[in-house]
């Protein structure tokens, strides 16, 4: 089976946003639980999650990931994709977050699975063990030096080029010399760089990007060796907003406002998680609004989401005691829980841990709020 061309999208997101955007969400994600995966419409995926921060959906699209506040209903019928992460993932804890080798590839690590997160083609998610057999894939797929079905050892695909990350003037050196292209050709494909990223680091430099690429001079190599490296490594959202700009006629997501001549900026965002729950949801929305009545809705949560987030974490911040015993006693409280919901469980039922009691102090049925004291 091929897979299918990769569907047209309203702007580009290059490896470099993705890797600002890990480094957004990495300190939300790891040592967060899974406490529901969920399919979506249009392919999507669902992660709602609960940390010490608060709790918030993981939303995983085929072009990216991020977290959000706004409120997705699941799929009312299910692929299986999204029942089968929920009976492995649910009350699992999230141990890393990373992005292999500055790729378009996104690894969620558990203690007994990972979940690799494929961002490109239509995009695809699958579950491995720890010996990385494939337990489920969102999408089967067939390549020729590669395939993604259950049961089979996962293999990531062939790396496109050197980590820019970790790219050092001995490795550029040989990339440059080999080519037999000009320096924006070697760059996109010896270093995998996208070719929007590779310009401004060209122009900022004063290097000519039409230039025969084994001609340039040793000690400009080495400057542009290092200016790529910090473009890529330890990536720093603090330092810049994320920008959605027009450039030759395309869009581009990107962590930083382009310099190059004849690039414009459309919008700001605080962060590339925060453009992506606007441009994406706002997108997909946009499409079926005529027929769900929710882009109004959607409209009023994305102009409120910040403000609310930023609400959540204060609240968290004045309870500190609160949500640190919630978070350390996770999994007694979902326990609790399940056993109220099924009516097996009332008023003053205790339960004993390592580390003390969870007492059900109070449940309300009409108002759906069950009150726990924890000693």
């Amino acid at each position: 089976m091929k897979p299918k061309k990769e569907r047209s999208r309203s702007f580009e997101i290059p490896n470099l946003s993705i890797a600002f955007l890990v480094a957004e969400l990495r300190g939300n994600l790891e040592n967060a639980f899974v406490s529901k995966a969920q399919d979506l419409e249009q392919g999507w995926l669902k992660l709602k999650l609960s940390a010490k921060q608060g709790s918030a959906s993981l939303i995983v699209a085929p072009e990216a990931v991020f977290l959000s506040q706004y409120r997705i209903d699941a799929r009312r019928q299910s692929s299986g994709f999204g029942a089968f992460l929920n009976s492995r993932l649910k009350n699992r804890k999230i141990l890393s977050f990373e992005q292999r080798n500055r790729e378009r590839i996104l690894l969620l690590e558990f203690a007994e699975f990972s979940l690799v997160i494929e961002l490109f083609g239509e995009g695809n998610a699958v579950l491995l063990d720890r010996e990385k057999k494939i337990l489920m894939p969102k999408l089967k797929r067939e390549w020729g030096v590669r395939s993604v079905k259950k049961g089979l050892l996962y293999e990531f695909p062939p790396e496109r080029g050197l980590n820019p990350a970790l790219l050092s003037e001995r490795e550029f050196s040989a990339v440059l010399k080999k080519s037999g292209t000009d320096i924006i050709r070697a760059l996109v494909k010896g270093v995998n760089i996208a070719p929007i990223v590779a310009e401004e680091i060209l122009f900022q430099l004063k290097i000519e990007k039409s230039a025969e690429a084994k001609a340039l001079p040793e000690k400009r190599a080495g400057e542009l060796c290092r200016k790529i490296r910090d473009f890529h490594s330890a990536p720093d959202p603090e330092k810049e907003h994320a920008c959605l700009c027009e450039c030759k006629g395309k869009k581009f997501l990107l962590p930083f406002r382009p310099l190059l001549p004849g690039c414009s900026e459309i919008q700001q965002f605080d962060s590339i998680n925060s453009a992506l729950n606007e441009l994406v949801l706002a997108q997909k929305f946009h499409a079926s609004s005529d027929e769900s009545g929710k882009k109004p809705a959607l409209e009023r949560t994305l102009t409120d989401q910040k403000e609310a987030l930023e609400k959540a974490l204060r609240s968290a911040a004045q309870n500190r005691e609160k949500a640190d015993a919630i978070y350390t006693h996770y999994s007694e409280l979902q326990h609790a829980l399940q056993s109220i919901k099924r009516g097996k469980e009332k008023k003053g039922v205790m339960y004993k841990f390592p580390s003390g009691v969870l007492r059900v102090k109070s449940i309300d049925n009409k108002r759906k709020r069950v009150v726990f004291e924890i000693g």
